[in-house]
């Protein structure tokens, strides 16, 4: 790095820095679009629940019917039914209806009242060999195709009876497996289920297993076909923000979807930016729901930012390699161009700093004027602008730190010493660094016996306490830090401990020198010159620093400043 000339350096850097902010940008508005698509997943599964829940308000309405009655006619279920104007306030049912149990030995009664009641054609198929039949005897509205399923034993069909005895034996409302219902023509049948609720004789559910399997007298159900359930749930958004399938059982396979919602949309051959699985059971039956990002919700990325932080980036980084090879060129000169060069260098950082200070106060006025208008686009345009005041920020410590390095590397430090108290400046250093601390998630502990007098320059010793706080601050998010003056004899210590990922041993000496990390660029900024300017303040005032520190355990800065009399 050292044989590196250093406006080049300054201009790798900075560029480096530029795209950090840059990425970090990128990455916040990708985060804040994530954020919205998990909202949106869980607004589409808490949609279908909240559906599915009415729907068993509904059925369990319809056994109440039954548990009121000895028993009910079909005129009566049939005024029940349109009293609930079904096809037009729960989109998505197919009709409701009651299979009654039908012990050995009873068909043949069953089958003569009914015909007797009106249905001349009734009678109970398929001809099963089970020790019951459950035969659908009402199913509301009534059409020619659910007229035929009349006498239907729903037992013997593996999957109505898998949900049916879960039912019975539970006493809770249960769904089906994946099938396809009975009334529906054609070969080309859609997928559907059954919602079941069991109804008990007497009205209650009975307390014990064998109780509930005694006492059950049949089913009130509805059937769903899987497309109008969720176009009935979902087919009034204009512009959906995710799509999704809907499987039946605990894996996506293809034979048991149920639902796909990009069904006839040209979103099948397009790459999402974000997706999400999840499992879920819903009345006693396993589904598996994946989810997939539409361009409705992708479109919502704010892309302009990191455009705009780059191209700031990249002009100040031209700005300061220009700036660092001006000063270059001067420190080969005569030594009247050394003059000339640091007059230049203090009217450089001086512009440089007007035009961050504008754009600092233009970002302010933005944030106020988006933070009155209200609405989740005011608040992501308030986000984006401190993101944007946080970089001019950056950049503005960049810039104070890469010219007291060139003011170190050619004159040294000129000292104003003053009387001043290291626990007072510690304690306001403390105080204006709380935002930070406060996002960082740190608690910042200060330990002060007393005052510590010495004679000091007071800003120096405030850039020592920033700087070391800021690393505590970086290196320790979520962990408290520790920051504690004493006085032991004729020295003059400042301790800053943290508790976050250490330094590793071979690491503790080169933090020191000047575009020296002990960490990884990618994980966090900067250009490496805080330690290094903490360091010529202290030894400056003749005092000495050093560290301590173990991967994973921490780190602690120790200061030690000679006390001078105060005159």
């Amino acid at each position: 790095m050292r044989r590196i000339p250093v406006p080049l350096l300054v201009l790798l850097a900075s560029l480096l820095l530029t795209a950090v902010a840059t990425a970090f940008a990128a990455q916040a508005g990708r985060a804040a679009a994530e954020a919205q698509f998990t909202n949106a997943v869980q607004a589409t599964q808490d949609r279908i629940a909240a559906r599915l829940e009415a729907y068993i308000a509904l059925l369990r309405g319809l056994a109440g019917l039954f548990a009121a009655s000895a028993e009910v006619s079909a005129a009566e279920f049939r005024a029940y039914v349109e009293r609930l104007d079904v096809v037009h306030r729960y989109p998505g049912v197919q009709g409701l209806g009651y299979s009654q149990r039908v012990r050995p030995g009873e068909g043949a009664a069953l089958v003569a009242r009914r015909r007797a009641e009106g249905m001349p054609e009734f009678e109970l198929w398929p001809h099963g060999k089970g020790p019951e039949a459950h035969a659908i005897l009402f199913m509301e509205p009534e059409t020619a195709r659910r007229r035929e399923v009349l006498g239907f034993d729903m037992s013997l069909d593996p999957v109505r009876w898998e949900a049916m005895t879960r039912a019975r034996d539970t006493g809770a409302e249960t769904l089906s497996g994946k099938l396809t219902l009975a009334n529906e023509p054609g070969e080309d049948r859609p997928a559907g289920f059954l919602l079941y609720v069991p109804v008990y004789r007497g009205g209650t559910v009975p307390t014990t297993l064998e109780a509930r399997r005694e006492a059950l007298e049949g089913f009130v159900y509805s059937p769903f076909r899987a497309d109008d359930l969720f176009a009935g749930i979902f087919g009034t958004e204009r512009e959906p923000r995710v799509s999704f399938q809907v499987y039946d059982g605990p894996e996506e396979a293809p034979e048991q979807l149920l639902y796909d919602s990009r069904a006839g949309t040209p979103e099948l051959a397009r790459r999402p930016a974000f997706t999400a699985r999840t499992r879920v059971v819903v009345d006693g039956r396993p589904w598996t729901l994946a989810f997939e990002s539409r361009p409705a919700l992708e479109q919502s990325f704010n892309r302009s930012l990191p455009a705009v932080i780059a191209g700031l980036g990249v002009l100040m980084s031209l700005a300061l390699y220009v700036l660092t090879r001006a000063q270059a060129r001067a420190r080969q000169s005569a030594e009247r161009a050394v003059g000339l060069r640091d007059e230049f260098l203090s009217v450089a950082g001086h512009e440089l700093r007007t035009p961050l200070t504008s754009l600092s106060l233009k970002l302010s006025g933005l944030s106020h004027a988006a933070a009155s208008m209200g609405g989740p686009l005011a608040q992501r345009a308030v986000r984006d602008v401190e993101v944007a005041q946080r970089q001019v920020r950056n950049l503005a410590d960049l810039i104070s730190q890469l010219l007291d390095v060139t003011r170190i590397s050619r004159q040294g430090l000129l000292l104003r010493r003053e009387e001043v108290d290291l626990a007072a400046v510690v304690r306001e250093g403390v105080e204006a660094l709380a935002p930070q601390a406060e996002r960082a998630g740190c608690a910042v502990e200060v330990h002060a016996e007393g005052p510590v007098v010495g004679r000091w320059d007071r800003l120096r010793l405030e850039q020592v306490v920033t700087n070391l706080m800021t690393n505590a601050l970086k290196y320790g998010a979520g962990r408290p830090v520790r920051v504690a003056v004493s006085r032991e004899g004729s020295v003059a210590r400042l301790e800053v401990e943290d508790q976050g990922i250490g330094i590793e041993p071979e690491a503790l000496q080169r933090i020191f020198d000047r575009f020296e990390r002990a960490v990884s660029e990618r994980h966090y900024g900067g250009l490496g010159l805080g330690l290094y300017i903490t360091r010529e303040v202290v030894e400056a005032h003749g005092g000495t620093i050093s560290a301590r520190s173990a991967p994973g355990r921490g780190a602690t800065f120790t200061v030690e400043l000679p006390l001078e009399q105060a005159q």
